[in-house]
């Protein structure tokens, strides 16, 4: 009989973790926004990483005015996907998020960054180049919000080794997932605020619908990407 429960006692420790992190999950403002169930979150790399910037931004006290996944409609009819986002006083934190393994080499200059795993190279599309592609899309859907009043972050793994990014503007970070809290710390505290608490709630009620597209609009888009890498 001790045997039995020496070898069960495991399992049931595994269980109820699982059990406590999905019930955590499901009272998280990613679950509310996206509506995604648990086991499509936690295996697929890029919803894991949007879901863990957003439980840093929520333990910060910025989750009131949260965005994941919108759907910014252009003015050509495609729309660009912004993975996270918040409305803060200090201004529109754009952040996409990288959940790559590997060493990372970037150049803002460059349209390709590197990335080392396995022994093999690979490139990718410049995460800040798509991040201002989405930042482009959003001042031109507010329109009477300048681009100087967006913040670009891009925010990798905790398992990626990435080096220091060459050529970055002023208005932009490329960090890892772990250094999130401090830098958005000190960011809003040394950051003057552009607007009041009215301007902000306006800003988030204008974009959260972008929060809650169609199944129709999110197969168009992703067709339109696939359309657009094989130019």
């Amino acid at each position: 009989m001790w045997t039995i429960l020496y070898m069960i006692a495991p399992l049931l420790g595994v269980a109820l973790s699982i059990s406590w992190y999905r019930s955590k999950y499901y009272k998280s403002k990613y679950y509310k926004i996206t509506e995604l169930k648990f086991l499509k979150v936690v295996l697929n790399k890029g919803n894991y990483g949007e879901y863990s910037i957003t439980k840093y931004l929520e333990k910060m006290g910025l989750g009131d005015r949260l965005l994941v996944n919108m759907y910014v409609p252009k003015d050509d009819g495609t729309f660009t996907e912004v993975d996270v986002a918040f409305i803060h006083n200090t201004g529109i934190y754009v952040l996409e998020s990288k959940n790559y393994g590997g060493t990372i080499y970037g150049d803002h200059k460059r349209k390709n960054w590197i990335q080392y795993m396995g022994g093999k190279k690979f490139t990718f599309y410049s995460p800040t180049r798509q991040n201002y592609g989405h930042i482009k899309g959003l001042e031109e859907y507010l329109k009477d919000v300048s681009e100087d009043m967006f913040k670009s972050w891009i925010i990798f793994s905790e398992r990626c080794n990435l080096k220091p990014i060459k050529n970055l503007p002023s208005n932009v970070k490329v960090i890892k997932r772990s250094e999130l809290r401090r830098e958005l710390k000190y960011e809003i505290k040394q950051t003057r605020d552009m607007w009041d608490d009215s301007v902000s709630e306006e800003l988030y009620n204008k974009l959260i619908p972008l929060c809650k597209v169609s199944e129709d609009v999110k197969k168009e888009h992703i067709e339109n990407v696939k359309s657009k890498m094989k130019q």
